[in-house]
């Protein structure tokens, strides 16, 4: 446990510390094997998909002030800023200072082995989906709950190249970064900007294209590598590492490139440049360089003079598209729950100890006390409920019917375990969903700049070359809340029964889990009547709910009796009025028009139609899935603009979460 080496491979050997930290982050010893095995994985994964041959060309062309594998272009890059760094790196490279490509070189190892790490990863995962990937998994999101946050690294001084190193390595591994405190800086910003970059590479099979992405990295990330390479020429002037300022590799027979033409690492018995640093190397230069190692995440991959062949036979190789990433984002998601619910767990008698016990026995007793509290709070809320009912004039063609709201108090049971079968399927639609818009919603939250404005205060450099005279930029402010709440409201009729009311109820499960993960204010109904005995309505989820069991409630969501809309469209649309949010979404499903004693036909189309006309004008936004038969008659109650023809209705819990996430931005 004291050696800090986690694990690395030469191509040929594969060493792996089973002490290591990340496995030492678990308590149980199953997690511990775990991670062990993914660590494992994950080197056999460099020997498998990684071509050492040309990791190392890379670094000895780079160190030798060339561009590998081709010239990068100005074509490449959509911004005069972006243009203007690649020139300044060219120049550094040409000018052929021996510190400079040295630090240059090494930091350009460090984004080639993040690439790699993540692409071989990603790999492993896909071909061998059991055991290993569970462990790849485990081991990547416990080294992300160990990184060092972007406060942190902000406030002990990390140099800014190796700030903005640490987060692409562990988005490449996680598709996240360590930022509970949400700081929102240019670190953050330049991460946003290389990410597209970044996601190409992990999906890249070409090594020859990643390491293109490399060098794309190294511009996009100039400024801070520029300020860096600047410490250098303070202290040392500028000095050429050999008698071929050009660096051309067709004329000088040294260990680098520029002496072999071929690139064969073979005649280069060491490809890491770190490992036979120049004599004139400055002592700047040398410190740069053993601050960064301190600072920078490393890598497990040693690049060597070992050559291989990367695994490419394609007639087994997994497809890509929406299936790949459904089973990426599914087993990150096992893996998660897997963490929560059993990381702290004791295995083995031994472990056992007197502070375990009491632990578990605090546990216990704060959960029976946590339990009393919520039945409380629930008996409050639904008292709450009664009196809001009380308070509402639904109309005098509601006028003396009986309306009664249920809330299951206790869970029957199975509810759990319904509900974590159902999601297996529907969990990783709603992680997709919350991860593409998850970036944008960080900048909103913490203010983000507005470009490509016609008028301004501050001038935007990067915009100059525009014709339009679209030059100018604002930073805008920082707003702290998603200003959205949602409601949903479901038609729980007779004639719902079957594969309809299992898909509404699957919506009803991923637009909960969507809001819940991205705190947006959620509440969920059902409604149905006993034909001409009253209206039902079924509390599912509340705003107020505290128990944390209304997901599990929405699996007695089931279809009997008839519907008289007109009530439960009024109360849930009252409850959304109550809130402070500047958008309130309303969903409405149904699969066709009311149907109840004296409440049918004409009138109830137009108590409907009264009722959204007068909820617009208060700020409310209808949308109303049509899920059955008789559509023109759901047109017609909540009109063209919320008017939803669900014809696919296995897509429908996505149609409906795609378009709260548009609202939501």
């Amino acid at each position: 446990p004291d050696n800090e080496d986690v694990a690395h491979t030469d191509n040929f050997i594969i060493h792996i510390n089973t002490a290591n930290k990340i496995a030492n982050g678990f308590s149980a010893r199953k997690h511990k094997n775990l991670v062990n095995i993914g660590t494992i994985g994950h080197e056999a994964g460099h020997i498998l998909f990684t071509d050492f041959q040309i990791a190392n060309r890379y670094v000895r062309y780079l160190q030798a002030g060339k561009y590998y594998p081709k010239k990068l272009t100005d074509k490449m890059f959509g911004t005069v800023f972006l243009r203007e760094n690649l020139k300044e790196l060219s120049d550094v490279l040409s000018d052929g200072n021996a510190a400079k490509l040295q630090v240059l070189t090494k930091l350009g190892m460090y984004l080639s082995n993040i690439i790699e790490d993540g692409y071989v990863e990603r790999m492993m995962k896909l071909r061998f989906p059991g055991t290993v990937a569970v462990g790849i998994q485990l081991k990547n999101l416990k080294q992300a709950e160990m990184a060092p946050s972007v406060k942190y690294m902000v406030d002990n001084e990390f140099d800014d190249i190796s700030i903005i190193t640490n987060l692409l390595l562990e988005y490449a591994l996680t598709g996240n970064i360590e930022n509970q405190e949400g700081v929102s800086n240019e670190y953050t910003e330049c991460l946003f900007g290389c990410i597209p970059i970044l996601d190409n590479a992990l999906n890249e099979d070409s090594p020859k294209e990643r390491m293109t992405a490399v060098n794309m990295l190294l511009v996009h990330c100039w400024k801070y590598i520029k300020t860096l390479l600047e410490r250098i020429d303070e202290t040392n002037p500028p000095q050429n590492p050999t008698e071929n300022p050009s660096g051309d590799p067709s004329e000088n027979p040294s260990g680098d490139p520029s002496e072999n033409p071929s690139g064969d690492p073979s005649e280069n018995p060491s490809g890491d440049p770190s490992e036979n640093p120049s004599e004139d190397i400055s002592e700047i230069a040398k410190e740069i360089l053993k601050k960064l190692e301190g600072e920078i995440s490393d890598s497990s991959m040693q690049p060597s003079n070992m050559k291989t062949t990367p695994c490419s036979d394609q007639s087994d190789e997994p497809s890509k598209g929406d299936e790949e990433q459904e089973r990426l984002e599914h087993l990150r998601t096992e893996v998660e729950d897997m963490i929560s619910e059993g990381s702290g767990t004791v295995t083995h008698d031994n472990d056992y100890i007197a502070e375990t016990a009491d632990h578990e026995l605090e546990n216990i007793l704060n959960s029976v006390a946590s339990a009393k509290v919520s039945s409380a709070v629930e008996d409050s809320l639904l008292d709450e409920l009664q009196t809001d009912l009380k308070n509402i004039s639904f109309g005098d063609i509601h006028k003396n019917v009986d309306i009664v709201i249920h809330r299951q108090k206790m869970l029957n049971g199975n509810e759990r375990e319904l509900y974590e079968k159902a999601m297996v399927e529907l969990k990783p639609i709603s992680k997709m969903l919350q991860k593409s818009i998850l970036n944008v919603i960080k900048q909103r939250q913490h203010g983000a700049t507005e470009r490509g404005l016609l008028m301004g205060s501050r001038l935007d450099h990067t915009a100059y070359h525009r014709n339009d005279g679209k030059i100018f930029t604002k930073r805008n402010r920082p707003n702290d809340e998603i200003s959205l709440a949602v409601g949903v409201l479901v038609d729980m009729s007779g004639s719902m029964c079957g594969e309809r009311i299992r898909v509404a109820q699957a919506m009803t499960l991923v637009v909960y889990d969507f809001c819940r993960a991205l705190n947006i204010p959620v509440t969920i109904y059902g409604h149905d009547t006993t034909y001409g005995e009253g209206v039902n309505l079924y509390s599912f989820a509340e705003f107020a709910s505290v128990d944390g069991n209304d997901k599990y409630r929405l699996m007695n969501i089931e279809a009997g009796g008839s519907n008289r809309d007109g009530c439960a469209v009024r109360f849930v649309a009252e409850k959304l009025c109550k809130r402070n949010e500047q958008t309130k979404l309303f969903i409405v499903v149904s699969d066709g028009q009311p149907a109840d004693s004296g409440y049918y036909g004409t009138a109830a189309e137009l108590d409907l139609q009264s009722i959204r006309k007068e909820y617009v004008r208060k700020g409310i936004t209808f949308l109303a899935a049509a899920i059955g038969d008789d559509k023109p008659a759901i047109k017609r109650c909540y009109g063209e603009k919320a008017f939803l023809d669900i014809t696919n209705l296995k897509a429908f819990p996505t149609t409906i979460a795609k378009i709260i996430a548009r609202y939501t931005l």
